[in-house]
């Protein structure tokens, strides 16, 4: 018995997408590239809280009157102009910084 070959069944071809008018002038269509996405938003870093500031050496009248006498004894021996108010800052000044450093020739009270 000779053999048949099956019919073959055509598939229908893909419909190529329909076609819409254009308008004068009008562009094609251009894909834009994706936007970069923008990073997480993450909290702002806290700015460190400055350091309490240290408080001002407690400077007794008796001490600022020492230095300022060292000075003015200096100041009249070298000649240099001023007066006993500059020295008085003067004195103020050094003993702030001494204590300050911790380093100065502090003495206590007591000491003469």
């Amino acid at each position: 018995m000779p053999t048949r070959s099956k019919p073959t069944e055509k598939k229908p071809a893909a419909k190529a997408p329909a076609k819409t008018p254009k308008a004068a002038g009008a562009k094609p269509a251009v894909a834009k590239p994706a936007a970069a996405k923008p990073a997480k938003a993450t909290k702002p870093a806290k700015p460190a809280k400055p350091a309490a500031p240290k408080p001002a050496p407690v400077l007794s009248e008796a001490e600022i009157a020492r230095r300022a006498y060292f000075i003015a004894e200096d100041r009249y021996r070298t000649g240099r102009p001023g007066n006993a108010e500059q020295d008085w800052i003067e004195a103020e000044q050094q003993l702030r910084v001494e204590a300050a450093s911790a380093k100065g020739p502090r003495r206590k009270s007591g000491d003469a």
